[in-house]
């Protein structure tokens, strides 16, 4: 694999041979001085992500394969979930970025797809295979039940297959989209490979473990009260989990926080866990929302946001509901 690949794509396996061919082994490499500027860059790299800042790779493939490595580790240790969340997201957005330019060579288009493979459905009865989709003149070809799979973290009207281009079993996905897809399933490879490979850390780490923990707070559960309808407390479920509810997830919320008399500061707080939390922005969005009305139980329904249950009745607005 080319090597200006590795240094954009610096979590592929293939970034393990590479520092074999310049003698790198590992930690006990890390001991020695020259190795500094590695740490350094790790931090630019974690920062950036807290700081919400999309982080730039240098020309130098083997200083960006062993700075992830090294965040990677720090992160790890720091045992802050919400911060790893952070660095995924940012991670991803960097590899979609990059893709734009890329995703038309189908080497490391294949390469990269075979990392996020294991998507499965919620009842987990389909698996994903996405070795092999195909570029059809300026679309990429994906079978229906692989997209359906795919897209069930979306809600927007636009990922729905009925607005899909379908033909004789495939979807056709239009390039910013598909490369969508592919960030969201990098997203959680990511997360998946740091949270399940942890070691300890030799001595030399401490210090930049202890200023990754400073960095961000830590999830706190956002609280909910016992009158809140199903289809609210899902949302914020999924904001407790540390996850991105979708921008149509986001508005219903707010709405119905905000028509319940709760203020634009306390609606802010309550997506103080997202990882793509912006204060300032979220605070600016929520205001530009004041004086709205809350979405009716069938608008909600369209959106796939419904969990009606016996307690819900026949209620045709969440603000109806109480328990």
């Amino acid at each position: 694999m080319k090597s200006d690949y590795l240094r954009k794509y610096n979590f592929l396996d293939e970034c393990k041979d590479y520092l074999r061919t310049i003698d790198f082994n590992g930690f006990e490499d890390l001991e020695d001085s020259k190795y500094d500027h590695m740490f350094k860059r790790a931090m630019d790299r974690i920062r950036s992500a807290v700081d919400n800042n999309m982080y730039q790779h240098s020309d130098n493939v083997s200083y960006e394969i062993i700075s992830f490595m090294i965040a990677v580790k720090v992160i790890q240790a720091t045992g802050n979930k919400r911060l790893l969340k952070r660095f995924v997201l940012y991670e991803s957005m960097v590899v979609e970025q990059s893709l734009q330019s890329d995703i038309d060579d189908k080497s490391i288009r294949n390469t990269l797809l075979k990392k996020f493979s294991d998507f499965r459905s919620v009842d987990s009865t389909h698996q994903v295979n996405l070795d092999n989709v195909e570029k059809d003149g300026s679309e990429y070809k994906v079978t229906v039940a692989d997209y359906v799979t795919m897209m069930n973290q979306f809600n927007e009207p636009e990922w729905r297959l009925v607005n899909q281009k379908v033909d004789q079993g495939f979807v056709f996905i239009k390039k910013n989209k598909f490369i969508r897809l592919m960030r969201m399933g990098i997203m959680k490879y990511l997360e998946k490979m740091i949270s399940s490979n942890t070691l300890k850390l030799p001595s030399m780490f401490d210090e930049y473990v202890v200023t990754a923990r400073g960095l961000l707070e830590d999830f706190a559960v956002v609280p909910m009260s016992k009158t809140y309808p199903p289809c609210m407390t899902s949302i914020i479920d999924q904001i407790n989990r540390g996850e991105n509810p979708n921008n149509i997830s986001r508005v219903v919320l707010t709405t119905y926080l905000l028509n319940r008399g709760i203020s634009v500061e306390d609606v802010a707080e309550t997506f103080n866990n997202t990882p793509d939390h912006d204060s300032k922005k979220t605070q600016y969005y929520i205001s530009k929302l004041v004086g709205y009305k809350s979405y009716g139980c069938s608008k909600i329904e369209s959106y796939g946001l419904c969990h009606r249950n016996e307690k819900c009745g026949n209620i045709k607005n969440p603000m109806h509901f109480k328990d």
